[in-house]
């Protein structure tokens, strides 16, 4: 568990519009993150396996930007991903993998540009599957 706030801003709380305030919570610090996964592994002869895994993590909720009347939050979400392997027992593998598959929409960093007035950020990757092929050169 994560508890961050500002408790003493000391001569930085001396400006006539100060940026923080006590008590504002520290950008990008959620209180709790937790992830689970599980995987799944099986022959299926002449040396050669599948691996399938899923993994989901939560971030709960958090400040994107501390800092009074301009603090932003981002609403707790949760991400699966998963993946699905075929090991040819010698030295290449074929992937098919997916990421947010259930399209959470989110954004992991959002500030306010105080010279020029406006927020900028950006937003997690949507939904994402690729196939892919991996050899070894040993």
């Amino acid at each position: 568990m994560l508890d961050t706030e500002f408790v003493d801003l000391g001569d930085a709380a001396l400006g006539t519009v100060p940026a923080y305030s006590e008590g504002d919570k520290f950008a990008g610090a959620p209180d709790m993150t937790a992830n689970l996964w599980g995987q799944f592994d099986w022959s299926v002869g002449d040396g050669a396996s599948m691996t399938f895994r899923v993994d989901y993590t939560w971030t709960d909720d958090y400040t994107t930007f501390a800092g009074g009347p301009l603090q932003r939050t981002q609403e707790s979400f949760g991400l699966v991903n998963a993946r699905l392997i075929y090991d040819a027992g010698t030295n290449w593998q074929v992937v098919l993998a997916g990421t947010n598959l259930t399209e959470e929409y989110y954004s992991p960093a959002f500030f306010y540009t105080v010279s020029q007035q406006l927020w900028d950020g950006s937003v997690g990757r949507p939904r994402e599957v690729y196939l892919g092929l991996n050899f070894n050169f040993e």
